[in-house]
């Protein structure tokens, strides 16, 4: 199931990411379209879960 609301509110995009490679490969703006993204070769993120880890985990990185 596509989440269409997290911690900001209506979600306004998603990221696909490749499972194989773990990188993003679009945002996408319309949720009907990120119903049909294949989940057995992509994740699904909320926009904001996407840059909430990516940045969470860049300033670990950073850190240390």
């Amino acid at each position: 199931m596509i989440k269409t609301q997290d911690k900001m509110g209506k979600v306004a995009s998603w990221v696909v990411v490749d499972k194989a490679t773990g990188k993003p490969v679009a945002e996408i703006y319309e949720q009907r379209t990120v119903e049909r993204i294949n989940t057995e070769k992509y994740e699904i993120w909320t926009a904001y879960e996407w840059m909430d880890v990516t940045l969470f985990l860049r300033g670990r990185i950073i850190a240390n």
